[in-house]
């Protein structure tokens, strides 16, 4: 198959509107090199209560590495000053799947923030929730913003196809600037 660098991905973003017991009542259907993927935009935090659990959407979906493991992802990260970190586990429901957080790495900013990533990998594809968050005094992070963290990561992968999808998500999502857009990059070789 011959790839040019606008022309790797054909995407049909279709906003779905399905009832199902999902916080965000939303699926996006992403067609990428004729497979098509449903899912949820937003990451979910889960509490395990009793009786039953209970969900919230967290993160919008900025980011999908296609021809890509978290192991191939991971190692540019670190390479470009990354770490790995620990941060509450999230799901991202893929193709009637939950898929739970596979790995998390931070890139530590002045002024006591850093860019976060969560990956959540499903067959040859990893879908990213990456965000810029500050530390909060007594713990936790207060979100800056979804679309900084999200150029930022990209960056680290200028030298590979990349194209932004139509919307998916809402803009201004947590009251903070979101294009509602996901950044695609192919890490298969040019």
């Amino acid at each position: 198959m011959i790839r040019t660098a606008i022309g790797f991905l054909t995407i049909a973003i279709l906003l779905v509107a399905f009832q199902f017991p999902l916080p965000s009542q939303q699926r996006v259907m992403l067609n990428i090199e004729e497979s098509d993927i449903l899912f949820s935009p937003y990451t979910v935090w889960r509490e395990e209560s009793l009786p039953f659990p209970k969900e919230r959407i967290t993160d919008p979906v900025n980011i999908v590495f296609v021809h890509a493991t978290v192991g191939k992802i991971g190692t540019r990260l670190q390479e470009n000053g990354w770490t790995r970190t620990s941060g509450t586990p999230q799901f991202l429901y893929i193709a009637n799947e939950r898929v739970k957080t596979s790995a998390q790495f931070a890139y530590p900013d002045i002024q006591n923030s850093r860019f976060h990533v969560r990956l959540f990998p499903y067959k040859h594809f990893v879908f990213g929730a990456v965000h810029l968050e500050k530390n909060k005094e007594g713990g936790g992070h207060a979100l800056v913003s979804w679309e900084e963290a999200e150029q930022f990561l990209a960056d680290m992968f200028a030298d590979f196809a990349q194209q932004k999808s139509g919307r998916v998500t809402e803009i201004n999502f947590r009251n903070i600037n979101n294009d509602g857009k996901i950044t695609l990059i192919d890490l298969a070789p040019l």
